[in-house]
């Protein structure tokens, strides 16, 4: 079958080899700001896996205003790093746009005491009650000059094009929105004063570089908020781009105040995008390129061959396999390993930590965290075929060891099966699906219904066995809770059919609010108690993840919320609970099912066994602790990384 995909198609004097480009994602820079060894493998391995054009994420060009984000492009001596990535990315026949922006403004996290400039006086995103400073036009002038100097610069060490940050609520978009900007001078009023500071780096880049350099544009040209722009300017902003020399546009929606229509979730549908998109592409006559969740190659396919946009745009999808153009283009599907958007990428990057993946290890560790030949065949028992389990076991395989995988119930999957049952989490489930068959594909003698004796296991004189035996869920001493009405969340989740008319789910955190949603889609009414006073208070998740919840539970009608409530008792038609710190008040809720999400414990109790009577033991994923996917995955892959050859 032939995909549009992978046509080439030209964007101003460049061709791209195919229709699939990396979307601007942050890195970790050096000390300078510069491009370090590890940012330049990281995007080298994108475009070894066949991603057509490779946008960097953001290159401030000054720090006098602020503090760089990311990367700094300054001078010459960030260039020189800068040709080394140029070089590696062109080695595979890609095209490198560089991101850069005249920073952050009101989306800078700078202290209370010393608010960031924007555009207007208008209040920072991170600090309520604290306004920044407005830029003077002499700072505005400063700003574009080194705007264009930063270009020369890109320009000079071997980029095919510059990519402008003019999306998502940052500097340029609060000069281009009247949502920030309320100026009074000629870099405010109407759209083409708002759209000066932009349109000016615009002109200036195409003055100094010459024709030959692409200038590509990410902007939002709908916002998606009360306030926020609508579709038809966006159009007509389009049509000024156009009409100021750029070679391409890149759509995005939303911003923080919706972010999760900026950087998608694991809830949304995919291509949800590209109705911006296509009103974009009807007003202009260059390429246009757009993302939002185009990980399923048909929908991506179906986009272009629609006319929704010219190019597609893959962000979180890269970091998770930076071969899914290649693996699309020779029909092995199979083996795409499909991100499961946590954005766990972005809660990292929000806690200054370096760039991760939840599903995959290797990302922004390419080389390093590479699993090596193991010597000789050692045999390996992996106990639980969850995530952990089947992630280690495949792995160990492929690795070269003689892989037993015990798993006690009759199927693999572990808390994955519940996980990815709602409607909502179809991406969790996909992604069971690639551990499931990479197991088989692997060679792994795969045994279900499998009890695991420890006698057995020390007979078995294994080389390395490895624990991934799960957690299940924590039931609190709540008289009634061993009912018949009762269901802990695993068991609700994986049940088939409806559960009643009126659901009570116990806690309020992110696995009881997701629970609320699934049930609601089936059930009358849905009430949740959570013990504290607000729900996912102790959930440790993207703010965009929160606030698509949240913005779900609030449009869904039969979701009820009590909070601050403690349950004093379950019965056969209700759940009685008390008030926190009115524990005298008795009040209920009619239900037919009862849901308990109030956490998990480990189920490690093989592992106490094993300590000291078998080689290389290793306990991983939630047997370790309950917490993430991303846990597990990463412990999973560590404990074949590291195998010794002395364990063996």
């Amino acid at each position: 079958m032939s995909l549009k995909l992978f046509e080439p198609i030209k964007v101003g004097n460049i061709t791209l080899k195919n229709r699939i480009a990396m979307s601007p994602m942050g890195t970790s820079a050096d000390p300078d700001g510069g491009y370090g060894t590890k940012a330049i493998r990281y995007y080298e391995e994108r475009a070894k896996g066949g991603y057509g054009l490779i946008i960097t994420g953001i290159n401030q060009v000054t720090e006098r205003y602020e503090t760089r984000a990311r990367n700094l492009l300054e001078n010459h001596f960030h260039g020189e790093r800068l040709s080394i990535l140029c070089d590696k990315i062109h080695a595979y026949d890609s095209k490198l746009f560089l991101q850069i922006s005249p920073g952050l403004g009101r989306m800078v996290w700078a202290p209370p005491d010393s608010p960031p400039f924007s555009a207007s006086e208008c209040e920072t995103y991170w600090y309520k009650g604290v306004f920044c400073k407005e830029y003077a036009k002499s700072d505005i002038e400063f700003l574009v000059d080194k705007m264009v100097k930063g270009a020369k610069i890109a320009q000079d060490m071997g980029v095919d094009g510059i990519n402008l940050h003019a999306y998502g609520g940052y500097l340029f978009d609060q000069f281009m929105s009247t949502q920030w900007n309320r100026r009074t001078d000629e870099y405010g009023g109407d759209l083409k004063g708002r759209m000066k500071f932009i349109l000016d780096t615009i002109r200036g880049i195409r003055q100094v570089c010459g024709k030959d350099l692409c200038i590509d544009v990410k902007y939002t040209p709908e916002h998606g908020v009360p306030g926020g722009r609508p579709i038809e300017e966006g159009v007509e902003m389009a049509r000024l781009f156009e009409e100021a020399g750029v070679t391409s546009l890149n759509v995005d929606m939303g911003n923080y105040d919706a972010w999760y229509i900026s950087i998608p979730t694991t809830y949304q549908e995919p291509g949800y995008k590209f109705k911006a998109a296509k009103a974009v592409r009807e007003a202009v006559n260059i390429p246009v390129i757009t993302c939002g969740k185009l990980t399923n190659p048909m929908i991506a396919e179906q986009g272009l061959q629609d006319g929704m946009c010219d190019i597609i745009e893959q962000g979180h999808q890269s970091l998770a396999d930076p071969f899914w153009p290649q693996k699309v283009q020779e029909g092995r599907l199979h083996d795409v390993r499909w991100c499961i958007g946590c954005n766990e990428c972005l809660y990292a990057d929000f806690l200054h930590r370096e760039k991760i993946c939840a599903i995959n290890p290797r990302c922004y560790h390419e080389d390093e965290y590479r699993i090596p030949k193991m010597k000789g065949e050692p045999r390996v028992l992996v106990v639980g075929g969850g995530a952990a389990g089947m992630y280690a076991a495949y792995n160990a395989a492929d690795a070269g060891c003689k892989v037993d995988l015990w798993e006690k119930s009759d199927r693999l999957g572990g808390m994955l099966n519940a996980a990815g049952a709602p409607r909502i989490k179809e991406d969790v489930a996909r992604f069971m699906h690639h551990l499931e068959v990479q197991t088989y594909r692997a060679g792994v003698h795969v045994q279900l219904l499998k009890d695991s004796s420890p006698e057995e296991i020390i007979q078995g004189n294994y080389d390395k066995v490895i624990v991934a035996t799960g957690a299940k869920d924590l039931l609190p001493p709540i008289p009634g809770i061993d009912g018949a009405n009762v269901f802990t969340s695993l068991k609700a989740l994986e049940a088939k059919g409806r559960l009643g008319d009126e659901i009570v789910i116990i806690g309020g955190g992110a696995v009881g609010i997701e629970a609320a949603l699934h049930f609601s889609e089936t059930a009358k009414k849905v009430t949740v108690i959570e013990m504290l006073d607000d729900i996912m208070k102790t959930a440790a998740h993207n703010r965009n993840v929160d606030m698509w919840l949240r913005h779900a539970i609030a449009r869904t009608e039969n979701i009820e919320i009590i909070t601050s409530a403690r349950v004093t008792g379950i019965e056969a038609d209700k759940v009685c609970y008390s008030p926190v710190g009115d524990e005298e008040k008795a009040l209920s809720v009619s239900c037919d099912a009862v849901v308990v999400a109030v956490g998990f414990r480990s189920e490690n109790q093989l592992a106490d066994q094993l300590r000291g009577k078998v080689k290389g033991l290793r306990v991983i994923g939630d047997a370790n602790k309950p917490r993430k996917v991303l846990t597990a995955i990463h412990e999973a892959h560590h404990a074949i990384r590291t195998m010794q050859e002395g364990e063996y």
